[in-house]
């Protein structure tokens, strides 16, 4: 006579020499709706969701960059740091990268010289003990 309790699984096999292996779950129990649930492991898919992720992360570091060049131009209509925060998230979650692809926003200020009068640069006075 069987016990109606669950009872306990062997470990995963070795995939090794076969691709795609399918195994018992680690708990034998069936699933909520009453069936057996059964694991299926593919090493193929393993290796697309892989390069899946790879696109992912490269095209949210392309979008990020993109900002970047974007804030760097003298024409950029984003002013604050969360105006850059929102900007930041929305590029990598375009991207679909939000989850690999962190970023962090740092603000400087850049100090820009610019000529007032037209003409020649006139510089203070000179100093007695400069030659003339």
């Amino acid at each position: 006579m069987r016990s109606s309790g669950p009872r306990p699984c062997a470990a995963p096999p070795d995939t090794s020499a076969n691709p795609t292996t399918s195994f018992p779950p680690p708990s034998a129990l069936a699933s909520a709706e009453g069936f057996r649930v059964i694991w299926v492991r593919s090493s193929h898919k393993v290796v697309r969701d892989a390069d899946a992720r790879s696109e992912r992360v490269g095209a949210g570091v392309a979008a990020l960059d993109d900002l970047n060049q974007k804030l760097l131009s003298n024409r950029s209509r984003l002013k604050s740091l969360e105006a850059v925060e929102a900007a930041a998230a929305k590029a990598t979650e375009d991207a679909r990268a939000s989850r690999w692809v962190g970023f962090e926003v740092e603000e400087y200020t850049e100090v820009r010289h610019r000529q007032e009068t037209r003409g020649r640069p006139v510089s203070t006075p000179l100093s007695p003990d400069h030659p003339h």
